[in-house]
């Protein structure tokens, strides 16, 4: 939502605080502004934060919203363990 509005621009500043992070909080924004939505679906460049993250060192925590089904909560948790992989 920050990075949507302008106030921070994410690969900045993973860039010059990558190597200080423990972890990350994961979850996606749809183009209303929502955050916590199911992983994959929203605007969140996952590509870009994928270059930072550090399967070995780094703690990943999914926080998605209570709202959200099953089906969408397995999907997301799915997407996730893909992308550590890759």
């Amino acid at each position: 939502i920050k990075h949507g509005e302008g106030v921070i621009d994410h690969e900045q500043f993973l860039e010059k605080n990558h190597e200080r992070l423990l972890g990350f909080h994961l979850h996606d924004v749809s183009a209303e502004g929502k955050d916590h939505q199911p992983i994959g679906t929203g605007l969140v460049d996952w590509n870009m934060l994928r270059r930072f993250a550090r399967p070995a060192d780094h703690t990943f925590v999914i926080e998605l919203s209570p709202k959200l089904d099953k089906q969408q909560v397995l999907e997301s948790k799915a997407f996730i363990e893909k992308w550590l992989k890759e």
